[in-house]
């Protein structure tokens, strides 16, 4: 199987090498056509490699500029702690991955892979590794029409080129995979081990010309290069017909690596002979190795095709789209400069062959003259190319390009403007770049959030053995993130996205026109808008969080909203009854603050009233059934002590307070004194009645519902008693109206008769 799906990737990798050529930079003609045509100026011109660069520079910019990956919001847990819960995931995951280089690396080969050729496979080597590795194009052998989908796929293959210390690590350790075919495992460690270079004759290049292109860029064409022994197999992993779900994995070695087999393969000119299927390098034999296809691989894609359902064959990339015209460029300018070069030649018309001899050995750079006999070709009888159809042929050529790449580079410039465009010609300009920028890096965070979602899952394993994974599970649940919050299914992830999509004029123009706005926009949102600013004309996210704080930001919730309100209340001697799924914190913090600020107040006019010290003991008497309910919460002990500690210290305060406002009544007149009897009372009267209210709100959620079940059944038993009686009086009601309509037919009956019987009789009969 995987021999067929090497042969029907072979014509499609020979035309992605032929994009690789170009786009390394390689001339436009091969040696062979350039000496049998004559071409004396064969270079590539790199416009094509710059447009490129131009594209993964935004990629870059749209995936590693944030300060996150993306952002996490869990949906469990009551309102005010989801938040912070979801800040603290959100803080600790994208800590882990913005300090991975492999995950860096892993965005940029994305990046550079869908620009290029369309499709950026990735796949998990373990199923417990939480960074994807990216794979090459040729690597990923893909069944032909398997839809970008992968819907209708059921098997796939990898190649993979282990290198003995990878394969010693994947296969020793305390808790290896027992799929691992250990004999094998070590006959080839033990074989790679005793070579010094990586072999020249693998199979796998005869069929991967894109490699065969990477290696003549990187080693020139130096096949027995420095490269350490790799041991070379194929990956393949596929669903049983019977379940549809599960995949499993096989591992089979490449034919390249057994002495035998190549020499026999060399000798014969035959298909290679694969080690036999009982001899796996490594079989999940009937066990699962993945749940879903997500967990194995992943895919980005940068489709320009026209024809739906898309299949993953037919994508057509960036690079395709300016293959052609950036190679006839390339011809352009090659013939171009020839012609340059031959106008700066000197040309001389001879008749003989004496004449060209003497012309060789003239010197004319000190002379001045030249011999007779031998005269100039002059400008006006020399073949002059048309300037102006060149020049209309590479602008063309450079519209083609720009047109082509608008959505994946910054705008291309076609030469100086006529005159200075207007603001509403530039920000018309600026739209329409939007619009491609903005649907083309669309797509690719949709596809992204895959990855995301998949990355999260194996942060959240619990019995992983990464050190990254053991990290953040330990930081998350060293902030109070409960362990049940742990688990990615519960979380709603949404990638992070920059201004302007990457596109730096576009991010420039729009952070502009969110300055144009700011001064009709709100307090916090100024802030906002300064933050984006600054990191837009700066490109240093940091450095934006240090001037223009966001990310800490304090905001006011409702609960805190809700409890100053009801300051005014409290202070005069009111009770407030706050909402149960309001953040007790919160409401115990915002009370103890403005009780400081009243004290403070209080003792600076030094003259306390009746009225604020009665108003104070309210709020003192209000918090402490609060800190008691908080102090219930194991892991809040060391708060609520705190807030204790500090009510503590203001009730003290308080009491200085009722002191000195008696000591004063006591030094006055008797109103004074009833004056000071009339407030402790008030005081004690509102203590009391604040208690009262606040054993009332304690009552406990069963003895309400009881409370309420009892007025139910009572309430549905004199609905039913109600109804009996009703019943039986319409009961009797419709007995007297058949009874006095039973009589009324009877006398109806009796008139009838004594009628009849008293009518004249007919003599005639």
């Amino acid at each position: 199987m995987v021999w067929q799906l090497r042969l029907a990737e072979l014509p499609r990798a020979e035309n992605r090498a032929v994009l690789n050529r170009l786009y390394n930079g390689a001339p436009p003609y091969d040696e062979a056509t350039a000496e049998e045509n004559g071409v004396q100026i064969n270079r590539n011109f790199l416009e094509g490699p710059n447009l490129l660069s131009q594209g993964r520079r935004q990629w870059n910019n749209a995936f590693l500029k944030p300060g996150n990956y993306f952002n996490v919001s869990v949906d469990g847990g009551p309102p005010h702690k989801q938040r912070e819960w979801s800040k603290i995931i959100t803080r600790h995951i994208n800590r882990c991955l913005k300090r991975s280089p492999d995950y860096m690396e892993y965005l940029r080969a994305t990046g550079a892979n869908t620009i290029l050729h369309g499709i950026a496979p990735a796949n998990w080597e373990s199923r417990t590794a939480p960074y994807p590795c990216p794979l090459m194009v040729d690597d990923l052998l893909i069944p032909s029409e398997t839809l970008v989908s992968f819907r209708n796929l059921d098997h796939f293959g990898i190649y993979r080129q282990y290198s003995p210390a990878t394969l010693y690590e994947l296969t020793h350790g305390p808790k290896r995979d027992p799929g691992w075919n250990m004999p094998i495992v070590d006959a080839e460690i033990k074989v790679a081990a005793q070579e010094y270079q990586k072999s020249a004759y693998s199979v796998a290049y005869q069929f991967q010309p894109e490699k065969i292109e990477e290696y003549i860029k990187q080693d020139l064409g130096f096949w027995g290069s420095d490269a350490p022994p790799t041991i070379d197999c194929w990956d393949f992993y596929f669903r049983e017909a019977d379940d549809g779900n599960g995949w499993y994995r096989r591992i089979v070695l490449d034919s390249a690596l057994s002495a035998d087999s190549r020499a026999s393969w060399r000798a014969s000119g035959l298909r290679p002979q694969v080690v036999p299927k009982d001899a796996w390098l490594y079989t999940s034999g009937k066990r699962k190795y993945a749940n879903a296809l997500r967990q194995i691989l992943h895919c980005q894609f940068g489709d320009t095709s026209a024809v739906a359902p898309f299949r993953y064959h037919s994508v057509r990339s960036l690079g395709y789209m300016l293959w052609g015209v950036c190679e006839l460029q390339d011809r352009l300018r090659c013939r171009f400069t020839e012609a340059v070069f031959e106008q700066l030649m000197w040309f001389f018309r001879t008749s003989n062959e004496g004449q060209f001899t003497r012309l060789k050995k003239a010197m004319f750079t000190h002379l001045g003259v030249i011999p007779e006999g031998i005269n100039f070709v002059t400008a006006t009888e020399r073949f002059k190319p048309d300037h102006q159809l060149v020049s209309l042929a590479i602008d063309q050529n450079r519209q083609l390009m720009g047109e082509n790449a608008a959505s994946f580079t910054q705008d291309f410039d076609q030469g100086a403007p006529s005159r200075e465009m207007t603001a509403t010609e530039t920000m018309a300009r600026v739209n329409a770049v939007n619009a491609l920028v903005s649907g083309m890096l669309n797509l690719a965070y949709t596809y992204e959030s895959y990855q995301y979602r998949e990355t999260c899952r194996r942060f959240c394993l619990k019995n992983s053995q990464h050190a990254e994974v053991k990290k953040f599970r330990q930081s998350c649940l060293s902030d109070g993130v409960p362990v049940e919050m742990l688990d990615s299914d519960r979380w709603d992830i949404e990638p992070e996205r920059v201004l302007g999509a990457g596109n730096k004029q576009l991010e420039i123009a729009q952070a502009q026109q969110l300055l144009a706005m700011r001064p009709t926009l709100g307090a916090e949102a100024q802030q906002t808008v300064d933050h984006i600013a600054i990191e837009a004309f700066t490109d240093d996210p940091a450095l934006a969080e240090q001037l223009v704080p966001v990310e800490g930001r304090e905001r006011l919730s409702n609960a805190k909203h809700d409890t100053m309100l009801a300051v005014g209340t409290l202070m005069q001697g009111g009770f407030v009854q706050f909402r149960e799924d309001e953040n007790l914190r919160d409401i115990v913090e915002t009370l103890l603050l403005e009780m400081t600020l009243v004290i403070q107040r209080v003792q600076a006019t030094g003259q306390p009233t009746a009225a604020e010290v009665a108003g104070l003991q309210n709020m003192a008497n209000h918090i402490a059934p609060m800190i008691k309910q908080i102090s219930q919460d194991s892991k809040e002990g060391e708060r609520a002590k705190a807030y204790k500690d500090q009510l503590g210290n203001l009730t003290n305060v308080i009491k200085g307070f009722a002191q000195q406002l008696a000591q004063k009544n006591a030094a006055g007149n008797g109103a004074d004194n009833g004056e000071m009897a009339e407030t402790a009372g008030k005081v004690q009267a509102g203590k009391i009645q604040a208690e009262a209210k606040a054993a009332n709100t304690r009552e406990s959620h069963a003895e309400r519902t009881a409370q309420r079940q009892v007025q139910f059944e009572a309430k549905e038993r004199q609905t039913d008693e109600k109804h009996q009686l009703e019943m039986k009086r319409e009961l009797e009601r419709q007995q007297v109206e058949n009874a006095n309509a039973a009589a009324k037919t009877a006398a109806e009956i009796q008139i009838e008769a004594a009628k009849a019987a008293a009518a004249p009789k007919d003599t005639n009969k």
